[in-house]
């Protein structure tokens, strides 16, 4: 169509044509503007010579009809109704297939902000928002779109000192007087990002589209799932030089987006590129955050909603690609808070660690757990939720450090330890990867002890309704760093915990079954262990209780078991005036408790023997009818073993001998058979 020869009867003609249109809009008797684009065929190429020219586009709806199925698609009122806010004057679109309704409609709601009519206003950052409401003609229920976006015009020196370059792309526009002449381009620097969502429900999606003003290509599209059922939409514009087909933002390459590049330009191609690379990274990508919050401040999105906005966000390719310049200003986390979860932006010099998630119920559980918590956040510290879509800067988020571990575990093992909660809370805190590695340190481990000492000092065998969860507490002390006592007598093993500082002293129903316990005790720790048995049993043989002075004498016997030869002899050499050992009077008729001296005395008068395992008291007895002007005294073969001497015979009585001199009633010598 020859538009120079337009004609009034051709205007009367395509208003015929959109007659029930301007009926429906109700345009008829008012002043309106009508932009008729018919749509192109391939006899559109051929010129009046004969000549055949070139499209940009090789697609040609006039002959294909089904290049505009993309009209009837499902989601194209929401598509548009996200485009909304980067339009500056259009306030409704309309589609109509010729009936008398439209297709869809959709309105921009009049309360709504959207980006400046004049580019100029955004030169200091502007939030946009608001809504637009769409609807189709099959359904009678309308839709609402909601959107948040910042606009802003980049103006630092570098950027526009590229408008200044002789390299400065021109083009064609109509001047005053209606003639045809060279200009600059009339790009600016403004950029904005802008969240939408449709409250329409359906798969989860998070849907990125580049655009100048409108979308470029589906080229840069990007979808991805984000869980839940709706569908949310980032649209990052900015004035780019795009190619001639709108179809690619000039110089994004496939695999490295807009790589930054501060060589200068050589020609006006590059210089485009150079343009583009700077908007984006300076303008549109460091806007993503800011927007965020503002559209999920604004808009009223669950949890989960937020929650798989942010991981669509974080799983795409473009924050991949372009994480620090997103994330150079702010941080979007997830942090933990005494009322709840919270999304917000924080700077990223912020000090933040990771915490696991408490109970929904109970969000104040890291408090209750690790009172230190408040230091931390009186210091700047965020405490974030593990395992949440942050957006940060790194790869990774900062691990905790050796001396935050020992400030924060300053918490109070009797609370916690009562409480299963707490307890359980702790036990997935020390078991995190960005905890756990650091546990291996002396201070840590050392650390680990006196929690366990002041939980099993206070609590003692109320522990064993979560003896579980103690053990599993206890596998974090290596086993190196464990002396399990096997005697099943938790009043004892109290108060010998606080004697020996290099290895936990604990009870052995409450080691790591997996992983026992296996620290050497060295000579002091031995001799500190055996003066308190030895404190212990005197005092015990005041209440006369039998019972716990044999549990002492055992432990004794465990703890000088486990050491070597060497060293078992030279603590029982120092521990000389201990009663930590015990052997049967035959007078009294009783266990009684020896010191390593006084069974040396016994051996001096030749008065001590051994009994080998089945050997009776009433066998002792007899032998001590024998032989009455004696006190006799009889140990375990272990002490007999450990207290004789290379220049001295001891005798060794068996159940066989006993009864002999029984049966003889002979006075013997002591010490032959």
């Amino acid at each position: 169509m020859d538009w120079d020869n337009f004609s009034s009867t051709d205007g009367e003609l395509i208003i015929n044509q959109v007659r029930a249109v301007l009926d429906a809009m109700d345009l008829a008797r008012n002043t309106f503007f009508l932009l008729w684009l018919p749509l192109r065929k391939k006899e559109h190429l051929h010129t009046k010579d004969g000549k055949t020219v070139g499209s940009i586009i090789n697609e040609f709806p006039g002959d294909t009809p089904t290049h505009l199925d993309f009209l009837h698609e499902p989601d194209l009122p929401q598509r548009i109704a996200s485009l909304m806010p980067l339009l500056r004057r259009i306030t409704q679109i309309r589609f109509w297939d010729g009936a008398a309704d439209p297709v869809f409609e959709v309105m921009l709601d009049p309360r709504s902000k959207r980006i400046s009519r004049d580019l100029e206003q955004a030169h200091t950052g502007r939030e946009m928002w608001g809504a637009a409401i769409y609807s189709r003609r099959e359904e009678v229920k309308k839709s609402l779109t909601s959107y948040t976006g910042h606009e802003r015009l980049v103006a630092t020196p570098e950027f526009l000192a590229l408008k200044h370059s002789t390299l400065w792309p021109k083009t064609f526009v109509r001047n005053e007087s209606g003639e045809s002449e060279e200009a600059p381009d009339k790009a600016q620097g403004h950029c904005t990002a802008v969240f939408s969502s449709s409250d329409e429900r359906g798969a989860g999606r998070f849907i990125i589209n580049w655009a100048v003003f409108l979308p470029i290509g589906e080229k840069r599209n990007e979808t991805k799932r984000c869980g839940g059922n709706r569908t949310f939409r980032l649209t990052l514009h900015g004035y780019f030089f795009v190619d001639a087909g709108r179809a690619d933002i000039e110089g994004f390459q496939d695999e490295g987006g807009l790589p930054e590049h501060s060589a200068p330009p050589a020609n006006e191609a590059e210089l485009r590129n150079l343009w583009n690379r700077r908007l984006a990274r300076q303008g549109t990508l460091p806007l993503i955050l800011p927007s965020l919050a503002g559209f999920v401040g604004r808009t009223r999105l669950s949890a989960d909603d937020r929650w798989h906005l942010s991981q669509g966000l974080s799983d795409s390719q473009t924050f991949r690609q372009y994480r620090r310049v997103i994330c150079a200003q702010h941080s979007w986390v997830c942090r933990l808070t005494r009322k709840g979860k919270e999304w917000g932006l924080i700077s990223p010099d912020q000090t933040m660690r990771l915490l696991p998630e408490p109970p929904a119920s109970i969000p104040d559980r890291p408090w209750a757990t690790f009172p230190e918590l408040v230091f931390f956040e009186k210091q700047n510290v965020v405490p974030l939720l593990k395992g949440a879509p942050h957006l940060h800067a790194s790869l990774s988020l900062p691990q905790w450090e050796v001396k935050d571990l020992l400030s924060l575990l300053q918490l109070d093992a009797h609370r916690v330890f009562a409480d299963q909660g707490c307890l359980d809370y702790l036990l997935a805190f020390l078991a995190d990867d960005s905890v756990r590695p650091f546990l291996n340190t002396g201070e840590l481990q050392a650390c680990l002890q006196k929690i366990y000492k002041r939980a099993f000092g206070g609590l003692g065998t109320e522990l064993r309704q979560y003896r579980g969860k103690v053990q599993e507490f206890v596998a974090f002390i290596h086993a190196k760093n464990r002396y399990p006592i096997k005697q099943d007598v938790p009043a004892v093993v109290q108060q010998l915990q606080n004697e020996v500082s290099s290895v936990l002293i604990l009870a052995g129903e409450f080691d790591a079954p997996e992983a026992a316990g296996t620290a050497k005790l060295t000579l002091d720790s031995a001799l500190a262990l055996l003066k308190k048995l030895h404190e212990l049993i005197i005092n015990y043989e005041r209440q006369d209780d039998q019972e716990t002075i044999k549990h002492c004498r055992d432990i004794a016997r465990e703890i000088l078991q486990s050491q070597s030869e060497e060293q078992r002899r030279a603590v029982l050499v120092q521990a000389g005036n201990l009663k930590i050992l015990e052997g049967y009077d035959c007078i009294q008729k009783k266990l009684i408790a020896l010191s390593p001296a006084d069974l040396k005395n016994r051996n001096v008068s030749r008065l001590l023997f051994s009994y080998s395992q089945g050997l009776k008291p009433s066998q002792w007895l007899a032998l001590q009818r024998n032989l009455i002007n004696f006190i006799l005294m009889f140990v375990r073969p272990f002490w007999y073993g450990e207290i004789k001497t290379p220049t001295r015979r001891w005798s060794h009585v068996t159940r066989y001998s006993t009864i002999g001199l029984s049966l003889s009633n002979t006075s013997v010598s002591v010490g032959s058979r």
